[in-house]
């Protein structure tokens, strides 16, 4: 499984396959969590690169009566972003993932990912630092989404950059993982619109929030991301290095 690949995410998914951010949502099926990996991939507007800089998988073992295995993956991966209000800005971010993965159908059941909250915040924040994110979705909305949307920009910029942790509520955040999604799906176009439209399967996004704050991992996920943590370098709980003064 290559996040970066999402051209095969067909022989990686299948339609019940789904991938749990709890800041940003449950994206079920290949297309769906292609929405997800165009916004942390180099598929991503918001980043000049993206890359892997070291990972650990580790096998934890398989289920013998649902016939699955699981498996731990974290990783460090380094981010540069395309135009900030801090040039040459670039960052280094830890993630832990747990994947379910099914030999009998050679896909992926599930993945559970997961930031510290610093990351994210700090990828927003410095996505809300200036007009170029903001000026990207709206163009997204005009050109992509061919939806009028009076003063934009300022509209976005009077938004919350997030929702504390969450960035799936009404603010920026949800907009900037929207618009790069918009090449992916045009539901996104609906999620991204300031009044609340609905997609073409009737959800309304970047309105509220869902609030996830699912149980996904256990003592030990965190025991193991806490070493790899402090052996790589960085302080467990953050998650976060890299040039950003």
């Amino acid at each position: 499984y290559d996040r970066q690949n999402m051209e095969k995410y067909n022989d990686f998914f299948h339609s019940t396959s789904n991938v749990t951010v709890p800041q940003l949502g449950v994206y079920y099926g290949p297309e769906r969590i292609a929405e997800y990996a165009s916004f942390v991939s180099r598929a991503s507007p918001y980043f000049s690169s993206v890359n892997g800089v070291y990972s650990e998988m580790e096998f934890l073992g398989n289920d013998e009566d649902l016939e699955v295995c699981h498996f731990r993956y974290l990783e460090i991966t380094e981010f540069s972003f395309v135009s900030a209000a801090r040039n040459d800005t670039f960052y280094n971010a830890t993630s832990m993932t747990r994947m379910i993965y099914s030999p009998n159908n050679n896909k992926i059941e599930s993945v559970n990912v997961h930031y510290d909250a610093p990351v994210l915040n700090f990828l927003f924040t410095e996505l809300a630092s200036s007009d170029h994110a903001r000026e990207h979705v709206c163009s997204v909305m005009s050109d992509i989404c061919t939806m009028t949307a009076e003063k934009c920009v300022d509209k976005m910029a009077a938004l919350p950059i997030s929702d504390g942790p969450y960035a799936d509520g009404n603010s920026q955040a949800c907009r900037f993982v929207k618009a790069a999604a918009s090449k992916v799906s045009w539901d996104n176009c609906a999620h991204m619109s300031f009044a609340g439209l609905a997609d073409s399967r009737g959800d309304v996004k970047c309105q509220k929030s869902d609030l996830l704050f699912p149980h996904l991992f256990d003592k030990s996920d965190f025991m193991a991301y806490g070493e790899f943590q402090k052996s790589s370098g960085f302080i467990p709980g953050v998650g976060l290095a890299g040039n950003m003064m």
